[in-house]
This record gives C-alpha cells, structure tokens and sequence, in this order.
C-alpha cells in the first residue's frame, strides 16, 4: 500500500527546507520537536504543510499544535490541492468584483466632476467673451484669462457665480477683482515671458496666476496673513511655481528682488507709494488705483523712462478696496 497523507495548516508553524523531492514540492522538517516516528515525511505543498507516512500512522503535529492531524488517502491530496487553486481563483474573482463595485460607486462622482469641470470652462469662454466686447485684444491676457480657473480662487459659497463679471468677497473684507479689470490692468501692463513682476495686494491670489500663466516670474505681497498663507498654498496646488507670496505691508515693495520690470497694485492707494516707484526699472510700467475709498478713484498708469523719469496717464475711474498699512 502506498503513503498516507495529511494536511495541517501552516499558521505559526516554524519549518526550514530540507530536500527537494522529484515531485517538486519541498520536504521540510520542524525548527525544533522533530516527528517521533522517524517513517514519516513532511512536505509543503504551496501553503499547506502535509504529513506522509506509512497506513494506520497515528501522528500528531509535532510543534505547538493540539488539533489531531487529519489523515487523507493519495488521491485526495491531488483534489485537495485543486480546491485550494479554486479557491485562489475564486478570491481574485471576487476581489475583481469588488474593485469593479467601488469604481462604479465612484462613477457619478467622477461624471458630476467631469460635468462641472465643462460648465466652469463654458463659462470661463462666455467670461473671455465678455472682455473681448469691453475692448480687451491682446491675445495673451486672453489666453490666460481662458486658462486660469477662475473657481479656485474664490471661497466655495460663491463658486456658482465665479465666471461673473464682477468682484466677490474673498473674506476680512477683501475681494477678488472683476474678471474684466484684472483682463485690463494685464494688458495695459504688457507682461512677457521671464518679465518680473511685483504685485501689491495678492488676495486669493488670481491676479498673480494670470500674469503667472503668462511666463511672468510674480512677486506678490500681501498684508493680511491668513490671505497670503491661503493663497500660496492655492497656487502651489495649482503649479505656480514661478508666483512667490510674501506676507507683508505693499507700500514698502520688495526691495530684495528689485527693480522690478512692472508692478501692479491690486487696492486703492491714497497716493503712489515712493518705494514702488523706486523699485520699478527704467523703461517698466507701474499700474494702479489712486483715490480714496469714499471717494473718486482712477487706474493710473506709470511709464518710467530710462532716464528715471515717470510720464502719468489717467485710465479710468475705479473701484477697489483700500490699500493699508500695518500687517494684520
């Protein structure tokens, strides 16, 4: 008669190979407490551990292990080894199945993304569209007016309206400008690829991920903390890694990294500051709203010559917010 089979499981069973069989499975022997019965063989078969011996072998296992082992003939270790195989096809079947629920459970997420993704950027060309009949034509303002996510820039209450053609409130009484404005005071700054930029006023941040969009390397300040913290943070998501904000009081510049080629000032100043002036470099341009807050504003643009002279142009009446001092 041939070998006896059994099968014990091999959880906290410590085994180290011996010798190859020509069956190709491996014949291993206990780390320690080794069979008494000396006809018996241990082998492992993938991840189960069978025991062979001799016919009416008694055998217990002989490591930690009070479960007597279970004897199986020949033939039935070649379909027991067959359910285990089964079985393996049968948990990738299902682990198969469970991944393919979890994707079609985030479906409608995915499609309700994908769906307002289209809305934003429908409305970011009806928004384009709007500037252009205002008289805005520079073809890269336009570009980046059409590229720049609008939405992500203004708090989530008000995302709805966010290719609106007007400002909204960003929060400690600030706000970001109007779509056409920011399109404007671009254009009139004529910024260039590798142009450096200073910008007074970040807010959420969009002005300066306009002229970012458009090659320009930005410095922007911005005097209240929490805005400056939130909108480094957003343009670092978004990938603006040409746009550096510092928290700091704008009438003041940013002297380490003048002259500037162009510097635009986002908030209403009661006069143009002197250090702004300074730091701007012959032949640059400086943009920005002069008036007070309850009163008259205009947008006025700087042309500094290269001889350091400045010619003044009055663009338009505005209005913004105003600019302070003192950090908060």
């Amino acid at each position: 008669m041939g070998r006896r089979f059994a099968f014990v499981p091999p959880s906290g069973v410590l085994i180290q190979p011996a010798v190859s069989s020509h069956t190709g499975e491996e014949r291993i022997l206990p780390e320690s407490n080794p069979p008494t019965n000396p006809a018996i063989l241990i082998t492992k078969f993938s991840n189960i551990v069978a025991i062979s011996g001799p016919p009416d072998t008694s055998f217990r296992a002989p490591w930690p292990c009070d479960m007597p082992v279970s004897i199986f003939c020949r033939e039935d270790v070649g379909r027991i080894l067959k359910v285990g195989k089964r079985r393996q096809v049968i948990m990738r079947y299902i682990c198969g199945c469970v991944l393919l629920l979890a994707v079609c459970a985030s479906t409608p997420s995915w499609l309700a993304c994908q769906e307002e993704s289209r809305r934003f950027q429908r409305e970011r060309g009806a928004m384009v569209a709007t500037i252009v009949a205002y008289g805005v034509t520079d073809s890269a303002t336009l570009a980046a007016m059409r590229a720049v996510p609008r939405h992500e820039f203004v708090p989530s209450q008000f995302r709805g309206a966010a290719y609106a053609d007007r400002p909204l409130p960003i929060g400690l009484g600030q706000t970001i400008s109007q779509p056409y404005i920011v399109a404007y005071m671009t254009e009139k700054l004529r910024p260039t690829p590798g142009m450096k930029v200073l910008e007074v006023g970040t807010g959420s941040g969009y002005q300066a991920a306009v002229l970012g969009d458009m090659g320009a390397e930005v410095y922007t300040v911005e005097i209240f903390e929490e805005l400056a913290r939130t909108a480094r943070e957003r343009l670092q998501r978004l990938g603006f890694d040409n746009v550096t904000v510092r928290h700091a009081d704008g009438h003041h510049g940013w002297e380490e990294h003048a002259p500037f080629d162009a510097v635009i000032v986002t908030a209403a100043a009661g006069f143009i500051p002197p250090a702004l002036i300074e730091q701007l470099r012959p032949g640059g341009r400086l943009i920005i709203p002069v008036g007070s807050v309850w009163g008259v504003q205009n947008l006025i643009l700087v042309d500094k010559d290269m001889e350091g002279g400045t010619r003044t142009e009055n663009l338009l009446p505005v209005r913004f917010v105003p600019m302070l001092s003192r950090m908060r």
